[in-house]
């Protein structure tokens, strides 16, 4: 008696509603707690995600987290209109991208590695969807004897076809 009392009690306490109650969420940032660079936790400080893909900043260099962050915010804006109009056209192919970077002293952005996944048509996206948008992107003027630079990951695709890291 007491047993079916308890699983009664169970099975009323579990909700039975299949919809998540936590709105989702666009941007997302690490935490700190352990201490130690992003890196070394194997997370990224920051995603921002969209409807047809994501930016992660991986990593950042001498430029403050919220500044990368806000470039990686405004790169995800650009990749994200530019993957849906290349979507209307029948032109988007899922698709990925690591892209290294260091900052002139003038804020201008100088690719210093780029890797895409295979294929002409992704290379394609890749060229027009985030390596124009990034290169668009001006940093604050820094100094010149000091290292300033970005990583960034990025993916794209239909909705449900991106997955973005957590």
């Amino acid at each position: 008696m007491r047993f079916a009392f308890a699983c009664a009690v169970l099975t009323l306490s579990c909700a039975s509603s299949t919809r998540d109650v936590v709105p989702e969420t666009h941007d997302v940032r690490a935490g700190d707690a352990t201490g130690q660079p992003a890196a070394k936790r194997d997370a990224y400080a920051f995603v921002a995600r969209r409807p047809m893909g994501f930016v992660a900043l991986a990593s950042e260099h001498g430029l403050g987290a919220e500044i990368a962050a806000g470039a990686a915010g405004h790169l995800a804006d650009s990749m994200d209109a530019c993957a849906m109009g290349l979507a209307r056209n029948g032109r988007l192919v899922d698709g990925a991208i690591q892209v290294s970077a260091s900052i002139a002293p003038d804020g201008a952005v100088v690719v210093t590695h780029v890797t895409v996944a295979p294929g002409d048509a992704v290379a394609a996206n890749a060229l027009l969807c985030v390596m124009a948008p990034l290169k668009m992107i001006t940093f604050p003027p820094g100094d010149a004897s000091a290292q300033r630079g970005i990583a960034i990951d990025a993916s794209w695709g239909p909705p449900a076809a991106t997955p973005a890291p957590r």
